[in-house]
C-alpha cells in the first residue's frame, strides 16, 4: 500500500512537473501568472474558508464556518472546548487542542479521585469540591458537601426563572453556548451555561476582533471615527475592522469627501491666488485656504501668472498718488494696487521717458561727442552727458576719432592753415582774419616756411628707434587733412637686408576705424639702408578726411623701419599727424591708431 501512495504520489509530482513545464512554454513571452497559493489548497480566514484557484493566483470564498464552528485547516468543525484549556470528561483531564475542534486525554484520574474544573483548568483532586463552595448541578444552584465529596443534593432550579447556573448562582442568560462572540477587541468562546464567556484568541497589536469573521483581523480605523474611500465619506464599523459599507458618494453632489465629509470645493487645490491684496494658499483638497504670504501696500501688491493657480507679492512700479510712470520708454498711468497699465504712450526715439513724462534727449545715447574741445559721453538714455577726457589747453577734440588731437596752431603764431599763411587765433583752431596770403589763389600750396610754393615735402617723424617688421606686415602713419592736396610721392626709412617687394598703400577712412585702400601699386627689387620712394603718384586728399599712407614690406623673413616717440611732430601743412598704424596687410582694415608714436616717412604734396 505504501507503495502503492509513493507511486501515485509521483505520478501527481510529474504531472504537476510536466504542467508546469506546459504553462510555460505556453506563456513564453508574456508576463507570468502570479502565484499566490498552491491550487486547490484550501486554508481559513476567520470562519471563512477559501480555496486556491487552479492558476495559484487568488483565493476563493468556498464557505462560511457557522459561529459555533471552529475553522481549522480549510474545514469547518464544531467548536468543541476552549482552546488549549484543561476540562473533566468521564472522570479524567482532557486538554482541548489549538483550534477548540477537539480534546485528548491528559490525565486518567484514581478511582478514589475526581476531576475538579477551576479557573479554566482541571486537575484530579481528592475532594470533588470545597467544602461550603457554591457550585452549580447542572442548572441547580447549590452548595458543596461538608465531606467535599460532591454538590448538595438541595439547591434552586435556575429553568425555574429561565436562567442559568453559573458559579452556584442563578443568572441571566449573557450568550448563546458555544457561539463566538467579540469582547474588548478579543475573541471569545460562549460556556455551555450561557453566562459566562472564555478567551479563544488574543487579538494582538494592530488587530481587532471582527464581529463578522468572528476572528482576529488587522485594523483599519477606529470605533465610530470618519474617514475617506476615494470620493464616498464612510464611517468605522463597530470593531475597527473596516468601513461600513453604507457610504455617500461625494461626487454625486460634486464634491470632495474630506475627513469623512462631503465639502463643497472653494478654490484649486494646492494653488495660490490672490486674495484681500495678499497671496492665500489652497489645500489638498481645495475646500478651504490659509494665507501664504502678506504683501505690504506700500511698497507691494499680488499678482498671479496668466495661467493661474500660482500668485506672488511683486514689487509696486508706483507709489501712493503716483498717476504715471515710466514703463521703458512709454509713459504708463499707475493703477490704484500701484502696478502700471499694460499699455501706454511711446514716447519715440528722439525722446525718453522719465518722472512719468516724456523728455528731449540731449545726445545719441551710448556714443561720444565733442563739447568744448573735450570728449564727453552720453549715457544709455541720452538724458545726461559726462565728462569723459578733459583734452590738455594745447590740445582739442576730434569729432572723427573722438580724442585729443593737437591744435591746428599755437595762438599768436604765423602758420599755414587751410592752405593760408596768417596769425594763430586765441583758440588755436583758426586764423585771425584778414589772412597774410591765400596761396590757393596763385594756384600754389603753403609749405613749411609759411610761404606759397608750387611742391613741399614733408617729414614725419623722427629716426630715434627701430622696430622688426615681418614679411606682409603693413606699417604707416594716420594723418587728418585740413587743406586739400595732390600727393605726389611717399617715402619710408626703412632697412631691407635682401632685395624686397615693396606694396604702398593709400588708405581712407571710410568708417569708424575703417580704413579702404584707395590706391595700391608695387615696387620691386629694394634693398639697403634709407628712404625708400613710391614713385611718382597723384593722388588727391580731400580736406576733413583722415588717410593712412603705408607700405607692406613682403619678401625675406624681417625688415626693420624708424619711429618716432612722442612727443612728436604733430602738424604739417596740410593736416595733424594722429599716429601710427603696424597691422598684417588688407584691402579694408579695421585698426585704431597708436597715438604713441609715427614711423619715420616724407609725403611731397603739390595744389
Amino acid at each position: 500500500m505504501g507503495r502503492t501512495i509513493g507511486s501515485l504520489g509521483a505520478i501527481v509530482g510529474l504531472g504537476l512537473l510536466l504542467a508546469a513545464c506546459s504553462g510555460s512554454s505556453k506563456t513564453s513571452g508574456k508576463d507570468p501568472v502570479p502565484h499566490v497559493c498552491v491550487a486547490g489548497a484550501r486554508s481559513c480566514d476567520g470562519l471563512v474558508v477559501k480555496v486556491c484557484s487552479d492558476d495559484g493566483s487568488e483565493l476563493i470564498t468556498e464557505k462560511t464556518c457557522l459561529s459555533s464552528q471552529t475553522c481549522a485547516d480549510g474545514t469547518c468543525a464544531e467548536t468543541a472546548c476552549v482552546p488549549n484549556t484543561k476540562h473533566c470528561k468521564d472522570g479524567s483531564v482532557w486538554k482541548c487542542d489549538s483550534t477548540g475542534g477537539g480534546s485528548t486525554l491528559s490525565q486518567t484520574c484514581a478511582k478514589s479521585q475526581f476531576c475538579r474544573e477551576e479557573d479554566d483548568s482541571a486537575t484530579c483532586s481528592d475532594r470533588a469540591c470545597k467544602p461550603g463552595e457554591k457550585l452549580c448541578d447542572g442548572d441547580t444552584a447549590t452548595t458543596c458537601e461538608a465531606d467535599g465529596s460532591g454538590p448538595k443534593s438541595t439547591g434552586v432550579d435556575c429553568t425555574a426563572t429561565k436562567q442559568t447556573c453559573y458559579e452556584g448562582a442563578c443568572q441571566d442568560t449573557a450568550c448563546t453556548p458555544g457561539m463566538k462572540v467579540c469582547q474588548d477587541g478579543d475573541v471569545y468562546l460562549c460556556a455551555k451555561n450561557g453566562s459566562d464567556t472564555a478567551l479563544l484568541a488574543d487579538c494582538q497589536t494592530g488587530t481587532v476582533c471582527d464581529g463578522e469573521k468572528l476572528a482576529c483581523t488587522s485594523k483599519v480605523c477606529e470605533v465610530g471615527s470618519s474617514g475617506c474611500d476615494g470620493t464616498k465619506a464612510v464611517k468605522c464599523n463597530a470593531y475597527g475592522s473596516g468601513w461600513d459599507p453604507s457610504a455617500i458618494d461625494c461626487a454625486a453632489t460634486s464634491q470632495v469627501c474630506v475627513a469623512g465629509e462631503c465639502k463643497k470645493t472653494t478654490c484649486t487645490p494646492n494653488s495660490t491666488f490672490c486674495n484681500d491684496g495678499n497671496v492665500y494658499q489652497c489645500d489638498q483638497q481645495g475646500v478651504s485656504s490659509t494665507i501664504s504670504q502678506y504683501c505690504p501696500s506700500n511698497y507691494s501688491h499680488c499678482t498671479s501668472y496668466t495661467s493661474g493657480n500660482y500668485a506672488y507679492c511683486e514689487s509696486n512700479e508706483c507709489g501712493p498718488g503716483q498717476v504715471a510712470l515710466c514703463y521703458g520708454n512709454e509713459v504708463r498711468a499707475c493703477n490704484p494696487d500701484g502696478s502700471a497699465a499694460d499699455t501706454g504712450t511711446d514716447c519715440g526715439a528722439d525722446k525718453y521717458c522719465e518722472g512719468g513724462t516724456c523728455q528731449t534727449r540731449i545726445c545719441e545715447p551710448g556714443t561720444n561727442f565733442c563739447k568744448d574741445g573735450d570728449i564727453y559721453n552720453c549715457d544709455w538714455n541720452g538724458t545726461y552727458a559726462y565728462l569723459a577726457v578733459d583734452c590738455p589747453s594745447d590740445t582739442t577734440c576730434d569729432a572723427d576719432a573722438y580724442a585729443c588731437v593737437p591744435l591746428p596752431c599755437s595762438p599768436g603764431d604765423t602758420v599755414c592753415l587751410g592752405n593760408k599763411v596768417g596769425k594763430c587765433d586765441t583758440t588755436g583752431q583758426a586764423l585771425v582774419l584778414p589772412v597774410t596770403e591765400d596761396c590757393t589763389a596763385t594756384n600754389s600750396i603753403c609749405g613749411p616756411d609759411n610761404k606759397c610754393v608750387k611742391s613741399v615735402v614733408e617729414t614725419l617723424g623722427l629716426a630715434e628707434d627701430a622696430t622688426t617688421i615681418y614679411s606682409n606686415n603693413l606699417i604707416g602713419d594716420v594723418v587728418k587733412v585740413s587743406s586739400p592736396r595732390k600727393l605726389t610721392e611717399m617715402q619710408a626709412y626703412l632697412v631691407l637686408p635682401s632685395a624686397r617687394e615693396l606694396r604702398w598703400v593709400v588708405f581712407e577712412e571710410t568708417g569708424n576705424y575703417t580704413y579702404t585702400a584707395k590706391q595700391d601699386w608695387i615696387v620691386s627689387n629694394q634693398s639697403g639702408t634709407g628712404f625708400f620712394s613710391s614713385g611718382a603718384i597723384s593722388y588727391t586728399l580731400k580736406a576733413g578726411k583722415t588717410y593712412l599712407f603705408g607700405v607692406a614690406v613682403a619678401g625675406g623673413n624681417t625688415s626693420i623701419a624708424y619711429y618716432d616717440t612722442a612727443p612728436f611732430g604733430l602738424t604739417t601743412s596740410f593736416g595733424t599727424v594722429l599716429g601710427n598704424v603696424s597691422s598684417s596687410y588688407s584691402p579694408i582694415m579695421n585698426v585704431s591708431p597708436d597715438y604713441n608714436f609715427v614711423f619715420q616717412m616724407k609725403l611731397t604734396t603739390a595744389p
